[in-house]
């Protein structure tokens, strides 16, 4: 169970199993029944010490455990890519090994996503940008519970960003726009940013928790 998570959080939980046999044990596949979910797979190599690391998200197999080794299977939950938001989601991750004794392992998740806004898109991606003329991209933001919270300002903002806030009404509903400026030089290569806003409490009073959104670009 990974509980509450804030939208816009990573929640994560690590999974110790063993290969108990003296074979070594081939791990063919770990599915996720959600985009949102990430498995890494990773043990320690005994002859060098060094941790072995698998993402599960690529082609073929996964990696191969040595005889009677350890190994963490770690499951992270992006909250901007979770589907279901305010109520509990059940994440089956289906793992596929050549054992003869139990090629299969099912392992459930529980997560309740937190979220009382809603950003459109869920995140800013401003693709390809020019190395010396940056780019820029706006999200919207709507609550997304009828507790009449609020997006008070940008709180926290990446140095190679510029990002400014403002708010309007539509149909007697507000909502905020956030307004986003990639900055010149631009590295060459994927690249992420977390903006953090502040919000305000029910019926706009007092002090909410941080609204993580994030921004991508090539």
């Amino acid at each position: 169970d990974l509980g509450h998570v804030p939208y816009g959080g990573v929640a994560s939980r690590t999974v110790r199993l063993r290969n108990a046999s003296a074979e070594p044990l081939v791990i063919r596949s770990v599915r996720p029944g959600c985009s949102c979910t990430t498995p890494v797979l990773s043990f320690v190599d005994p002859s060098s010490g060094e941790t072995r690391r698998a993402d599960a998200r690529g082609k073929g197999d996964v990696i191969t455990i040595p005889p009677g080794l350890s190994f963490e299977m770690e499951l992270a939950v992006d909250s901007t890519v979770a589907p279901t938001r305010n109520k509990h989601k059940l994440v089956v991750v289906r793992m596929t090994t050549d054992s003869a004794v139990e090629p299969y392992r099912t392992f459930n998740l529980s997560v309740f996503v937190e979220s009382h806004f809603l950003p459109s898109p869920a995140i800013l991606d401003l693709r390809q940008l020019s190395v010396h003329g940056g780019g820029a991209g706006t999200l919207t933001l709507v609550a997304d519970t009828p507790e009449r919270r609020r997006v008070l300002a940008v709180q926290s903002s990446p140095r190679d960003l510029l990002a400014g806030l403002s708010e309007r009404n539509e149909s007697g509903a507000a909502l905020w726009e956030l307004n986003v400026q990639v900055l010149p030089p631009v590295a060459l290569g994927p690249q992420t940013w977390t903006i953090e806003l502040a919000t305000s409490g029910p019926n706009g009073e007092g002090e909410g928790p941080p609204l993580r959104v994030s921004v991508r670009a090539q």
